[in-house]
């Protein structure tokens, strides 16, 4: 019995042996991923394709070093190490993990096995893929009033974590006129105007604003935003293409409307006529086409129709008179 029991105990672990794979090494990082090392324990062929790493029972974004592994005397090619997506593993508390891979069995089936663990994570203390600039809008307002409202993720991802906007984001304008820069420079493309505000609104949500004075009305035409390299955790953008580094946006004017412009226009007009004398105004009413084919007026027809007329009523006077004094009337 004892024979028969040590064969199939040695059986047992030639066949879990084939394509085996165990967990060298684990590790959870403060950026939210994890890092795996497995280890080959067959010398049976095992493609890193053939692998997938779920937590619990969703895939794993991420990649392996390398494309197959295998046990060998030469360590490089019995271990392989994945490499998760950052911002998963967030919790600090551990998470289970399975690892489910194909495997080859001696008669030349195909199978999968599952390998499953628990790895302890400390919490997310910085991601660089929570990093995003966003400007949604940015307007000139009356009387020489700028304002712009920003989204700026990613810098109080945790206590340890926290940024100064004012010391890791640089702004840009470009206005219509010179203005005072926060550098003491003055020109139509720096950074804010010098005094101006940035106030953070809620969490991740941030105001810039500024009024000119009467005596330097201007306008801004836009505003770029974006981090610089005062950062505490270094992001590179090629290793991040889906991450907003920065952000530029056009920047409104007031708009008059019809209604406005209609007010307008009858203000500059009545403040015209009042300049204007009674004759000015009746000349302003004629085009320059009539203005210039007018001729000069011709009274003598009217004086000769008025002293026939005057004639006529005086010999009819005369002639009335006569009749009456006759008895004729």
């Amino acid at each position: 019995m004892k024979i028969i029991k040590a064969t199939i105990i040695a059986l047992l672990i030639l066949v879990l042996g084939v394509n085996g794979l165990d967990i060298f090494d684990k590790e959870c990082k403060n950026d939210g991923s994890l890092k795996l090392v497995v280890k080959a324990d067959s010398k049976n062929v095992l493609y890193t394709k053939d692998i997938e790493v779920r937590l619990g029972n969703t895939a794993m974004q991420g990649s392996w070093d390398r494309i197959d592994i295998v046990k060998s005397t030469t360590a490089a090619r019995g271990y392989s190490t994945f490499q998760s997506e950052e911002n998963i593993l967030t919790a600090k508390r551990p998470y289970p993990i399975n690892l489910i891979y194909k495997m080859t069995n001696e008669d030349g089936s195909e199978g999968y096995e599952t390998k499953s663990f628990e790895v302890e994570c400390p919490g997310l203390e910085f991601s660089c893929k929570n990093l995003n600039i966003t400007i949604q809008s940015c307007e000139n307002q009356e009387g020489g009033f700028f304002r712009a409202v920003l989204f700026i993720g990613g810098l109080e991802q945790s206590e340890r974590a926290k940024m100064d906007i004012n010391q890791v984001v640089d702004f840009m304008l470009e206005t219509e006129n010179k203005y005072k820069d926060t550098t003491g420079k003055e020109t139509t493309r720096g950074t804010l105007p010098y005094k101006s505000q940035v106030i953070r609104m809620q969490k991740d949500m941030h105001v810039v604003r500024y009024e000119f004075s009467s005596k330097n009305m201007n306008t801004v035409k836009n505003i770029w935003a974006g981090y610089n390299n005062n950062m505490r955790y270094q992001c590179k953008q090629d290793k991040y293409p889906s991450v907003k580094f920065y952000d530029k946006i056009d920047c409104t004017i007031p708009q008059v409307t019809q209604e406005e412009q209609k007010e307008e226009y009858e203000v500059e007009i009545e403040t015209e006529a009042v300049r204007q004398t009674p004759q000015q105004n009746e000349e302003n009413q004629k085009t320059a086409e009539q203005i210039l084919q007018e001729k000069p007026k011709n009274y003598k027809p009217l004086a000769i129709v008025s002293i026939i007329l005057i004639l006529v009523l005086a010999v009819g006077g005369i002639i009335l008179s006569y009749l009456y004094k006759r008895g004729y009337l």
